[in-house]
């Protein structure tokens, strides 16, 4: 990799230039799907010299840019947040040797990151905050509300749903790991006790407890009580 890895950086960085004539997403997704299922997780565990936080950048474009089209015809925005998904896998379980080594006597990891590191690595926080924060933009309520308009949205936040919990199977114990996951619950609880509740207060606080609900229903035992996550728990669920 240390061959590779200059190489496969000047291919990204031309094509970070590029302008191409369809949608840029559709163009990267192939390639952020292949990323994340081992070399930008390499690279995010310091195993690998590859600038992370450009693919970061991309694979979070490629959310929002899915999520604008007709995602439901498309499959774009399931396509981009499986992107986040595997990339959790991979930094939990390490790449596959084998498309079919489940016929083989179980994996056979070419490269794994041990559990220890994974929970001590100060950059997944930051990688959880960017797509949370796609998210929490993303999923709200719509404004205008319609049979179809919230299925479609209930739908794709199944999808998100997964990827999540995926994430959350990371999660340490370190500080930046406790306020990348519960600072927005923090944040709209301070905003409901000083202001007045108008719709679109409302559309936020609604999509932060979905999120925040999501993280508490999947919080791992090995990072202990989940702060801030307790009365969320007892909520009925929401979308």
């Amino acid at each position: 990799y240390d061959v590779v890895a200059p190489l496969l950086q000047a291919l990204l960085d031309n094509l970070y230039a590029a302008s191409f004539p369809r949608p840029r997403h559709e163009i990267f997704l192939p390639l952020l799907a292949d990323l994340s299922a081992d070399r930008w997780a390499r690279a995010i565990m310091g195993d690998m010299q590859l600038a992370w936080q450009a693919v970061a950048q991309e694979a979070a474009d490629a959310v929002r840019s899915a999520m604008a089209g007709n995602f439901q015809e498309a499959g774009g925005a399931e396509a981009a947040l499986a992107v986040w998904q595997t990339l959790a896998i991979t930094l939990r379980e390490g790449t596959r040797e084998w498309d079919d080594e489940a016929e083989y006597d179980g994996p056979h990891a070419q490269w794994f990151a041990l559990p220890e590191r994974v929970c001590q690595n100060d950059l997944l926080p930051r990688l959880f905050g960017i797509l949370s924060k796609e998210l929490l933009d993303l999923m709200r309520l719509p404004l205008e509300p319609s049979i179809v308009a919230l299925r479609s949205l209930s739908e794709i936040r199944a999808v998100a749903q997964g990827a999540l919990a995926r994430w959350a199977s990371l999660v340490g114990v370190t500080p930046a790991w406790q306020e990348a996951m519960w600072a927005p619950l923090r944040q709209i609880g301070r905003r409901l006790l000083g202001a007045p509740l108008t719709a679109e207060l409302a559309r936020e606080a609604e999509v932060v407890l979905w999120l925040s609900w999501t993280l508490a229903a999947s919080w791992p035992e090995s990072a202990g009580t989940a702060p801030a996550a307790a009365a969320v728990l007892e909520l009925s669920i929401i979308d």
